[in-house]
């Protein structure tokens, strides 16, 4: 659904913001976070739908790539 005063933006930290016009100014709220910068590694599990990438910033994270969703971060 397209709303005009809603906004997604991906900051310099890596979060996934919403943005929503209220007033005079924004409501925001972080939908995700991911690494900043390039993802430079990335391992699979074999038995279930686990994916961990290492990012250039130092962080690894670890996704459920069925569920599309961050399971665990070591930042």
């Amino acid at each position: 659904m397209f709303e005009r005063d809603n906004y997604v933006a991906l900051d310099a930290a890596g979060a996934l913001m919403r943005l929503q016009r209220d007033g005079g100014g924004f409501d925001t709220r972080k939908l995700m976070h991911f690494h900043t910068g390039a993802i430079v590694g990335l391992a699979t599990a074999r038995d279930c739908h686990l994916a961990a990438t290492a990012g250039a910033d130092g962080s690894v994270r670890v996704w459920d790539y069925v569920a599309t969703r961050q399971v665990g971060e070591n930042v």
